[in-house]
């Protein structure tokens, strides 16, 4: 079984991908991440959260008036132990204000929009604060808000 980088790059060459996906990079990319040390996860994942952040304070309506209310900005938030300052999206948020969860304008990253494509970039504006489906919701300081 391929333990190193190399090794498992040598596997996955060995799989063909359709012809249709052959353009794709996000495979190398997953496996690349297979093998960062801890320290390198996180700056990746702080640095992701940062550019979500950024991306739904700017383009998602809900979050520009969040940011707005709390009177943060996106250069608040710095890291995953900044995210409890967010009040915590409930399933009543998504049913009565699903409009303003939608971004303006998709990413200004390789685009295609496609119905999955624009479900998935609805995703990271619905996953920005956590998702709870209970009632009587508390925010991570145990303090309850309502947004």
């Amino acid at each position: 079984m391929p333990t190193s980088l190399d090794e498992k790059r040598a596997e996955q060459r060995r799989w063909c991908l359709r012809r249709e996906w052959a353009h794709v990079d996000w495979p190398d990319r997953l496996l690349a991440a297979e093998f960062l040390s801890e320290d390198e996860q996180h700056a990746r994942q702080a640095e992701a959260l940062r550019r979500l952040i950024r991306f739904c304070a700017a383009g998602v309506p809900f979050y520009h008036e969040v940011f707005r209310r709390l009177g943060m900005g996106p250069d608040d938030v710095r890291g995953v132990a900044d995210i409890v300052r967010l009040p915590v999206l409930t399933k009543l948020d998504v049913q009565d204000r699903a409009a303003e969860l939608r971004p303006r304008t998709a990413p200004a990253k390789r685009v295609a929009l496609t119905p999955s494509s624009v479900q998935h970039h609805l995703a990271p504006a619905l996953s920005l604060a956590r998702l709870r489906v209970e009632d009587g919701l508390a925010h991570a300081d145990g303090q309850r808000r309502n947004l």
